[in-house]
This record gives structure tokens, sequence and C-alpha cells, in this order.
């Protein structure tokens, strides 16, 4: 299988075959942000497995100096946590790196504990749980990552 990753586009998102609840978040997402996407893709990336996108991740400057992470994951990107870990990584790494970020902050569903393992693999602390955040009420923690 060939793996690369690229520059993300809205389209991208749009091609990502997802689980259906998670199908639901996507559409959400991209009824936010396609009126005025400006600046929004800047810092996101879309992993291809054989040139198909199976997910699309980055991070957005919530206000100066803290960013905010997303990510869409399709059943397939998780079959292969490995080549997903290292982009994801190194692209927090460049967003770091290339922007005077202090704090980068994360959302995980407290239904997904395999995103909970991963998102402390990638260096963030657990800082609360955030009752009836996303829509439909559902609970979510907070998660940051501090320089």
């Amino acid at each position: 299988m060939k793996v690369f990753v690229k520059a993300c586009e809205l389209r991208d998102i749009e091609e990502l075959v997802l689980e259906e609840e998670l199908s639901a978040v996507r559409d959400q997402f991209i009824e936010q942000i396609a009126p005025d996407p400006k600046g929004f893709f800047d810092d996101a990336f879309t992993l291809l497995f054989d040139g198909r996108p199976v997910a699309c991740f980055g991070v957005f400057l919530h206000w100066e100096g803290v960013g905010r992470a997303w990510t869409f994951l399709s059943p397939e990107a998780r079959s292969k946590p490995l080549s997903l870990h290292r982009s994801v990584k190194k692209a927090l790494g460049r967003y770091i790196d290339n922007n005077e970020i202090h704090r980068i902050e994360a959302t995980v569903a407290t239904d997904f504990p395999e995103a909970t393992r991963w998102v402390e693999r990638l260096g963030f602390d657990h800082e609360c749980l955030m009752r009836k955040y996303a829509p439909g009420g559902f609970d979510h923690h907070l998660y940051a990552r501090v320089q």
C-alpha cells in the first residue's frame, strides 16, 4: 500500500468514507467552515492510502498563541495506526515550529478510548471533562499540549 500526505482541501474532507455518526459531525464541520475557509487549511493535511483520502487532520489558530487540533479518521485509517500516528506527529511538530504557539487543544469523545490513548501518545495532557459539549449533547474530554 502506498501512503502519502498532502495539503488538505475541503473536498478531501467531503470524500472521506466515515461511520454514520461521524458523517453527521463532518457535515456540520463543513457547513461551518465552507462559507469562509480562508486560513483554515493552512496547517491541514490529508493522509492518502493508494490515492484515497482516509484521514484529514490539522490545527487552526483559535487565538494568539493557541491552536485547536482537529481530525477526521476513516475506519481504514484506524487500521494503520502507525502511519496515522507518524503523519499527525510530524504535522503537529511542524505547526509548533512554524508558529508562535504555546498551547494546542484537542477534544476527544468520552466514548472513544482509542482516541484518548492516541492523543496522550501525541503529548497531550487531560485537563477536564466537558459535559454536553458536542452536537447531540455528548460529553468530551479536553486535552492540551502546552509548550
